[in-house]
């Protein structure tokens, strides 16, 4: 039998051609057709069954999303819960320690309270019979170089000046680098500390000290009684100096010039 193909319009015999032998395309009951018609038939149920496989994945996520979010909500609550049964417990305990602390503070005040009474009676009922001792007072004292400058409760000597020096830094332009040494002696009946400030005066104006080099040292910071100690003392003085002092402290001050600087 004649027919015309759909696709391309050709006329050929069915008979003869299970196909169109122009483009090839099937028609009718012929097998390629039914063979067409299955494989569609069972794409579009695969596809089906893809996409109900897909549905129940998304239903699946959506209910561990939804479980997740649930179990967030009460870790959040349970958290608030902690958080606010702290905030209690912190403020009870802050308050038991104030209450604490306050009475702490007031049972020392009472106890510093009667012991200084106490202290104060036992005073009162003690006779005074001795006569009150007194110590050398610290005085103001000058000298020059080589004199024992007596300050009362000890005295000072500067004995030797030499030049040195500045190492390991650089030192000022137009100044000279000097080791100074004095004796301090105690003349009290007690130890007496020996930390006091030393300074180098040139024409009004103090001058900078730096550390001791290896073999020299500082005076010791406590001195017993009756006994002598010496010390160092590294400085820069202006090549122009002409009023020159050694200050032990307040109260001692040694005047030198040039002519006591040893090479």
């Amino acid at each position: 039998m004649r027919i015309s193909c759909d696709h391309c319009g050709a006329v050929f015999d069915s008979d003869q051609h299970p196909v169109c032998p122009e483009c090839g395309a099937a028609y009718g009951d012929s097998p390629e057709v039914k063979s067409v018609e299955d494989y569609e038939q069972r794409k579009r149920d695969y596809d089906l069954e893809k996409e109900k496989e897909r549905l129940e994945a998304q239903r699946r996520r959506n209910e561990l999303f939804r479980e997740e979010l649930e179990q967030q909500r009460i870790r959040n609550a349970n958290r608030r819960r902690t958080e606010e049964f702290s905030q209690k417990m912190n403020k009870g305990c802050y308050k038991v320690l104030i209450v604490a602390g306050v009475i702490f503070i007031l049972l020392v005040l009472v106890g510093v309270k009667l012991a200084f009474d106490e202290a104060k009676e036992e005073k009162r009922n003690v006779p005074t019979t001795a006569e009150p001792t007194t110590e050398i007072q610290l005085r103001n004292a000058e000298g020059a170089f080589g004199e024992e400058i007596d300050a009362g409760r000890y005295s000072v000597r500067v004995d030797r000046i030499e030049k040195t020096e500045y190492y390991p830094w650089s030192g000022t332009k137009d100044h000279t680098c000097v080791l100074i040494h004095f004796l301090v002696t105690n003349h009290l009946d007690r130890d007496i500390n020996t930390d006091i400030d030393t300074h180098i005066v040139a024409d009004g104006i103090a001058q900078h000290t730096y550390y001791l080099p290896d073999g020299y040292r500082e005076l010791t910071y406590r001195l017993p009684k009756g006994l002598t100690a010496e010390g160092w003392v590294k400085c820069e003085i202006p090549d122009n100096a002409q009023e020159m002092e050694f200050r032990f402290g307040d109260a001692v001050v040694c005047r030198f010039t040039w002519e006591n600087v040893s090479e």
